[in-house]
C-alpha cells in the first residue's frame, strides 16, 4: 500500500491530484471561517436595516399617497365656485339645483383625477349640502375628527374609518375649508373617503417581510393590526422574540409600527452555515473527480475535447479557449460556429412567439379608460333632466349604462349580466329604428349563471343589426335563444332580415382563417374576432357556423362553447 502511494505521488497526475486537494483543503477551510464569523454579524445588522428601510418606504409612499390627494383637495376647497356657494348657504341658508349641479361637477372632476378617492362630502357650517340630505353636522361627522379638523384650521386630518363595503378598514380625511375671497372666513368641512387599494398596498408592504405584524395608528389614536395578533403575549416573552421596526409621519401623524419575529432576522445564519458546509462537501468531491480528469486530459486532449462537447447535453455554449493542438483549435472553431448559429436561431423564434403572444394579450385587453365620457354623458343626462326631454335623456343614460359594462368589472361574467347589456344595447339601437326592430330572448333559467368572456354574445347581436335591420326598410325581429348542452351551452341569434349575400359570407369565411392576432381584424368586434377569442378562451372545443341565403329571410349564427375548457 505504501509503494502504491509513493508511486503515485511520483507521477504527474498524482503530483497534480495531491496538491489539488491540499491547496483545496486549505483554501476553504480558511475562506470558509472568514465567511462565517464575517458574514454573520454584517447578516444581522443589513436584516435590522431592511427592515428599518421597509417601513419608512412604507411610511414615505403612504405620505405621497395623501399629499397628492390632499393637494386635489386644496384645489377643490380653493374653486372660487365652491367658495361663493358656501358663503351663500352660511348666509342665506338656501340651495339651488344649480348650485348642487356645480358640486357635483367639481367633487366628479376632483374623484377622477385622483386615483385612490372613493367619495366626496362638502358640509357648510351646519349641515351636509352634498350629497344634498341636510343632515346635521354632528350627526355626519365625529366629534374627535371636527374638534382636529378645527385645531388644524385648513389642514386635513388623516383617520381611519370602517369600510363602506365592510370587510376592513380604509382612510378618511376631514378638512376645514377656509374662505379665501371671503376675509379667510370659516365655511364648512370637506370629508373625503379613500378607497380600500391604500390600506390593502401597506399590506402587500407587510407580506414581503414574512410572518411579521403591522400596527397603524392615526392622529387620534385609532390603531389598526395587520398580521399575527400580539394582544395576549406578555411583555418579557415579546421582548425575547419581537423586534420592533417604527416611524411617525411628521405630516399625517401616523405612527407604522412592525413588529419582526428575531428568527427571521436569524435565519440567514444557519443557513449561510449550512451552505459553507455543504459547500466543502461538495467542493472536495468536485475537486477530487475534476482532478482525476485533469491528470487524464493532459495526455488526451483531442479526446476529452469531443467529451466535453457530449457532455454539454444539449445546452450550447461558445468555447473560446485556445489549444496548441491545431486539430483541437479547428474542431473547436466549427463548434462554436454552430453554437452561434442556433443560438440566433432559437433568439429568432422566442423574439417572434412573445411577440405573437403579446399581440394577442394586448388586442384583448386593449381597453380604453375614458372616464370623463361617462362623466358628460351623465352631465348631458341630468341637463336634459331639467329641460323634460325624458326621451333622450333614458337613451343618453343607457348609453353610459354601456360604457360602464366595458369598462369595469370583471373580464368574465355570467350569461345574465350579458344579456343585461345586450339589452341596453339593442334599448338604443330601438332609438334609432322605432318600430322596424323588435326582439325576444329564449333562454333557459340554467344557463344564465354560466361564466363567460365579457362581449361574447354582443357581436352576434350586432351582427344581425349590420346585415338584417340596418339592409332593410322591413321590420326585422331578432331571437336570442341559449340552451343548455352538455358541459357548455349553445348560444344562436336569428333574425327575419334579408341574408347574407354569397361574397360576404365567403369573406366571413376566409377572415376565420386568417392567422393575424386577435384584435387586428378590421372591426374588432366583429364576427372574426369573435371567432378567434373563443379558440384562445375555450380552446378548440368551440364552434361559430352561419346559416343564411339571400331572399330566405332567415339569417342564423351559432356559437357552441364548452365552459368547462374556459381558460
Amino acid at each position: 500500500m505504501k509503494q502504491k502511494l509513493k508511486l503515485m505521488g511520483n507521477t504527474t497526475s498524482g503530483q497534480i491530484f495531491i496538491s489539488s486537494m491540499l491547496v483545496m483543503a486549505i483554501a476553504f477551510l480558511c475562506i470558509g471561517g472568514y465567511l462565517y464569523k464575517n458574514m454573520s454579524g454584517y447578516i444581522l445588522q443589513q436584516s435590522s436595516k431592511y427592515i428599518e428601510i421597509t417601513v419608512k418606504q412604507a411610511q414615505e409612499r403612504f405620505n405621497s399617497s395623501l399629499t397628492e390627494m390632499d393637494s386635489s383637495l386644496q384645489r377643490l376647497c380653493n374653486d372660487l365656485a365652491v367658495q361663493t356657494i358656501l358663503n351663500d348657504y352660511n348666509q342665506n341658508a338656501s340651495f339651488s339645483s344649480e348650485s348642487f349641479s356645480t358640486l357635483r361637477l367639481k367633487t366628479m372632476n376632483t374623484i377622477n383625477y385622483a386615483d385612490n378617492l372613493e367619495s366626496i362630502e362638502l358640509y357648510s357650517k351646519k349641515a351636509q349640502i352634498y350629497p344634498y340630505t341636510k343632515e346635521p353636522l354632528s350627526a355626519a361627522i365625529p366629534e374627535t375628527a371636527l374638534a382636529l379638523a378645527d385645531e388644524y384650521n385648513g389642514k386635513a386630518v388623516w383617520l381611519l374609518s370602517e369600510s363602506e363595503s365592510g370587510g376592513g378598514h380604509t382612510i378618511m380625511a376631514v378638512k376645514r375649508i377656509l374662505l379665501a375671497d371671503y376675509a379667510f372666513e370659516h365655511g364648512g368641512y370637506v370629508v373625503v373617503h379613500l378607497k380600500p387599494d391604500l390600506m390593502d398596498s401597506i399590506a402587500q408592504d407587510l407580506n414581503a417581510l414574512g410572518d411579521c405584524t403591522l400596527e397603524l395608528t392615526d392622529c387620534a389614536g385609532a390603531r389598526v393590526s395587520y398580521g399575527k395578533t400580539l394582544k395576549d403575549m406578555n411583555p418579557e416573552a415579546f421582548e425575547r422574540n419581537y423586534q420592533l421596526a417604527d416611524s411617525t409621519s411628521s405630516y399625517s401623524g401616523w405612527t407604522f409600527s412592525i413588529y419582526i419575529p428575531k428568527e427571521l432576522t436569524s435565519n440567514d445564519i444557519s443557513w449561510m452555515s449550512g451552505i459553507v458546509i455543504y459547500g466543502f462537501l461538495i467542493g472536495t468531491g468536485v475537486f477530487l473527480i475534476c482532478s482525476l480528469f485533469i491528470a487524464r486530459m493532459i495526455s488526451k486532449p483531442l479526446s476529452d475535447m469531443r467529451k466535453s462537447m457530449v457532455i454539454a447535453d444539449g445546452k450550447l455554449q461558445a468555447n473560446d479557449r485556445h489549444y496548441s493542438n491545431s486539430d483541437i483549435n479547428e474542431l473547436n472553431i466549427h463548434y462554436n460556429a454552430l453554437v452561434e448559429k442556433n443560438n440566433r436561431l432559437i433568439e429568432q423564434v422566442f423574439e417572434k412567439e412573445i411577440l405573437r403572444t403579446k399581440a394577442e394579450i394586448t388586442a384583448l385587453q386593449s381597453q380604453v379608460n375614458p372616464h370623463f365620457i361617462i362623466n358628460a354623458l351623465e352631465s348631458v343626462y341630468w341637463s336634459l333632466i331639467q329641460k323634460n326631454d325624458m326621451d333622450n335623456a333614458g337613451i343618453l343614460m343607457a348609453m353610459a349604462k354601456l360604457f360602464q359594462y366595458i369598462l369595469k368589472g370583471s373580464d368574465r361574467i355570467t350569461i345574465d349580466q350579458e344579456l343585461t347589456f345586450v339589452e341596453q344595447y339593442l334599448q338604443v339601437e330601438k332609438f334609432r329604428f322605432g318600430d322596424r326592430l323588435t326582439w325576444e330572448y329564449q333562454v333557459e333559467p340554467e344557463v344564465r349563471s354560466i361564466q363567460i368572456p365579457k362581449l361574447l354574445i354582443h357581436p352576434l347581436v350586432e351582427n344581425s343589426m349590420k346585415y338584417a335591420v340596418e339592409t332593410t326598410s322591413s321590420p326585422v325581429h331578432i331571437v336570442i335563444r341559449i340552451v343548455e348542452n352538455g358541459d357548455g351551452c349553445v348560444i344562436s341569434v336569428t333574425d327575419n332580415g334579408p341574408g347574407i349575400d354569397q361574397e360576404t359570407m365567403e369573406r366571413i369565411q376566409e377572415s376565420f382563417k386568417n392567422t393575424n392576432p386577435v384584435g387586428s381584424v378590421s372591426g374588432s368586434y366583429g364576427l372574426a374576432n369573435l371567432y378567434k377569442r373563443i379558440k384562445l378562451y375555450f380552446e378548440k372545443s368551440s364552434e361559430l357556423t352561419i346559416e343564411s341565403e339571400p331572399g330566405s329571410r332567415r339569417t342564423t349564427v351559432t356559437m357552441r362553447i364548452h365552459t368547462n375548457n374556459l381558460s
